[in-house]
């Protein structure tokens, strides 16, 4: 299991062995990278290779439920747009992955709060460099969560130093998840591509795994070659879904 890195230091900061250690953001990213990978290449040390699952804080004991007591539900990595959208899209989003979790244990990657992060710091670096200043030297940034919006302030010099590991870890994290699941479901109900959901689903395929995809529009020749099969309309996709879990439709 893991969190984001500024709420994983705001618990140590209450916790009695750990308060009185000021840590930075890439301390705490290079120890939980090197928890993952310890643990993950222990998981292929087995043949077969042991089940091996990235569980983030935010999604509560549902998905945690799924993986012990329904194991018979397969694993669906939900991939859609992070960068420019907005509250509104992020409440559809989870509401087309409550839709398919009857059936489906359902992973969605920006359960992990880091992004928020890694955006912050691109939107104020992109604006200091176009009008020439030097970036402030304390930023703030909101993160939503499901108990609610937190707003922290952190120093400039405190993400500049950990922003390549934590991009690095995101990337690395995605595909790790990506890798245990069964099936990729692209949630897309815009016309631009994001780069990252194209950057998903072609890792998908090479791990030969079904990409199953909401999109609207007329497919560009490189979407349509990384899907297994796109639906233009999101509530045939989800008819898809529940038929191929083996489950009747709910009334």
């Amino acid at each position: 299991m893991l969190d984001d890195l500024i709420r994983v230091r705001e618990r140590l900061k209450k916790d009695p062995q750990w308060r009185e250690h000021d840590f930075t953001l890439v301390e705490l990213a290079q120890w939980r990278r090197a928890e993952i990978m310890g643990v993950y290449d222990l998981s292929r040390l087995f043949t077969p290779h042991k089940e091996f699952y990235l569980v983030a804080r935010e999604h509560g004991t549902n998905l945690l439920e799924d993986l012990i007591f329904h194991r018979e539900k397969k694993k669906i990595y939900l991939s859609h747009p992070i960068t420019g959208e907005d509250e509104q899209f992020f409440r559809n989003v989870q509401r087309f992955a409550k839709s398919l979790k009857p059936y489906y244990t359902v992973f969605d990657p920006y359960m992990i709060k880091d992004w928020d992060v890694v955006e912050t710091w691109r939107r104020i670096k992109n604006r200091s460099q176009m009008k020439g200043e030097e970036v402030p030297k304390k930023i703030g940034v909101t993160i939503e969560y499901a108990d609610g919006v937190k707003r922290y302030e952190l120093e400039s010099w405190d993400i500049e130093t950990a922003i390549k590991n934590i991009r690095a870890q995101i990337i690395d994290t995605d595909y790790k998840i990506i890798e245990s699941c069964h099936y990729i479901v692209v949630y897309h109900p815009r016309e631009e591509i994001s780069a990252g959901v194209m950057s998903e689903m072609i890792q998908a395929k090479a791990m030969a795994k079904f990409v199953y995809v909401f999109y609207p529009y007329e497919p560009s020749p490189f979407f349509e070659w990384y899907s297994t099969k796109i639906f233009s309309r999101e509530n045939e996709l989800v008819s898809f879904l529940k038929e191929i879990a083996g489950k009747e439709l709910s009334s």
